[in-house]
């Protein structure tokens, strides 16, 4: 079975990751790792600290000669900002943050203790992870996109959810001119984020995953375990201020009547059943239907702000303000990167749990003897 671990803290030597059961004879392209990586970075919303981390990654394990050997790989991302022991004990916890829950369940003082590894700097590991796993997917004909669609209350425009991997690398092309990483960025974005920098505050907002070219059967319904929205769902939500997830039309659909919301069966283009309306986003039962996986993530605001915020000393248990330290504006553009990687790894775990395969070759032989 395909897993992902990281290790690391947010200020200490760097991030691991390390991906096992991954197939042997794949040619991994590192710069492009390394590019997903940089993406995760250089984005709106994003603090000074982006300035300082290079995001080169290091094989430490289960490639020779630039291809898998089917053993754990293992990838090191090295800090550029490691100073985890030059840092002073805080007792203070932050509103809003892992910290606090955190000290009471390991009973530390120290509220750096549980912040180190609670930080999001953890996904830089789960992005390395996952960019390996979408270009294994690319291979096989599955792609996946994240984009933002919302900041604060301010929604994007709505755009048509792709049928085909070319359509999916247009809307690509469109994401990947603005820092936003949205398909049609609002200029009313910089606006809200300039105005809560000026105010020392933050912003939450919405982003989706989409993926094309999935194929039918993916998941494992005999048990709710393998029911692979509830996997996507999980995973998504293990990202640091991801508050909700919902698939296809989410909540909106209770709206709906059930003949509305099902639609039909009907064939399709290329002469396969098909359902026509895309409300299931993609997941029924468990398992892919064909049809693209849509999926919408909630980002809330980040804890760590600008302002002073009221916290409690747990040494002497006195009302302090907490101190104001370097903090990211918004979340949501960076969320959309790692959530579309979290998707390839959940997608790349389904595949080759469906098909079985130790090597790549046999990967393509197996998908191949089922088409």
């Amino acid at each position: 079975m395909l897993e992902l671990i990281t290790a690391g803290e947010s200020h200490g030597a760097g991030i691991l990751c390390v991906l096992s059961g991954f197939p042997a004879g794949f040619e991994i392209d590192l710069e492009a790792v390394c590019a997903e990586l940089t993406r995760r970075q250089n984005c709106a919303g994003r603090s000074s600290r982006k300035d300082l981390e290079k995001n080169a990654v290091e094989v430490l394990s289960g490639m020779r000669q630039g291809r898998t050997i089917g053993s754990p790989i293992t990838i090191f991302i090295r800090n550029a900002d490691s100073t985890i022991d030059k840092r002073k004990p805080n007792p203070v916890p932050r509103p809003g943050h892992a910290e606090l829950p955190g000290m009471i369940r390991y009973g530390t003082k120290d509220a750096t203790d549980i912040a180190e590894r609670a930080s999001a700097r953890e996904t830089a590991g789960r992005v390395a992870g996952g960019a390996i796993c979408s270009q294994l997917l690319a291979e096989l004909g599955v792609h996946v996109f994240g984009c933002t669609i919302a900041i604060g209350s301010e929604w994007a425009e709505a755009f048509e959810i792709p049928e085909s991997a070319i359509a999916l690398e247009e809307l690509r092309a469109l994401r990947n001119s603005n820092p936003y990483y949205a398909v049609q960025a609002t200029g009313q974005w910089d606006r809200i984020l300039s105005g809560a920098e000026k105010e020392g505050d933050t912003v939450g907002g919405v982003f989706g995953v989409i993926s094309v070219g999935a194929p039918p059967g993916l998941g494992r319904p005999v048990q709710w375990t393998g029911n692979l929205d509830g996997r996507i769902a999980r995973s998504l939500m293990s990202i640091q201020a991801v508050k909700a997830v919902e698939f296809g039309a989410g909540a909106a659909g209770i709206e709906l009547t059930g003949s509305e919301y099902h639609g039909n069966i009907e064939m399709n283009a290329e002469g396969e059943p098909a359902h026509t309306t895309r409300t299931h986003g993609g997941i029924l039962g468990g398992m892919t239907d064909g049809t693209p996986i849509t999926v919408r993530c909630a980002v809330k605001p980040i804890p760590t702000t600008g302002r002073d915020m009221t916290s409690v000393n747990l040494e002497t248990g006195e009302a302090v303000k907490r101190k104001t330290e370097r903090h990211d504006i918004c979340a949501v553009p960076a969320a959309s990167v790692i959530g579309e990687h979290v998707l390839a790894f959940e997608l790349c775990r389904a595949t080759l749990e469906r098909f079985g395969a130790s090597s790549v070759d046999e990967l393509r032989e197996r998908i191949a003897s089922v088409d």
